[in-house]
């Protein structure tokens, strides 16, 4: 079992000093994707407008394993027409 750290980057960085205990590392993508639906849910996410919301998995040595990003951005950032099909 080795310990993972989950920091996240969201207008400022928060360093996850405590850590989780895993068997796996797919254990870990689902806690990172828990968490992220998480904090979705609870309101503490601030991605609105190009911002980007970061979480940085790294094991025990601080080696990244992977990270997680987020970002909306609005309608002027990108053109996209959809399908006759697919609207409304």
């Amino acid at each position: 079992m080795a310990r993972y750290f989950f920091h996240v980057r969201n207008g400022i960085f928060a360093v996850d000093q405590v850590g989780l205990d895993f068997e796996t590392i797919e254990d870990v993508k689902m806690e990172a994707l828990r968490a992220f639906s998480e904090m979705i849910n609870d309101g503490e996410m601030n991605s609105w407008m190009g911002d980007t919301w970061e979480m940085v998995v790294v094991d025990p040595e601080g080696v990244v394993q992977f990270d997680l990003s987020f970002t909306i951005e609005g309608p002027a950032s990108k053109s996209v027409t959809l399908p006759k099909s697919l609207r409304n």
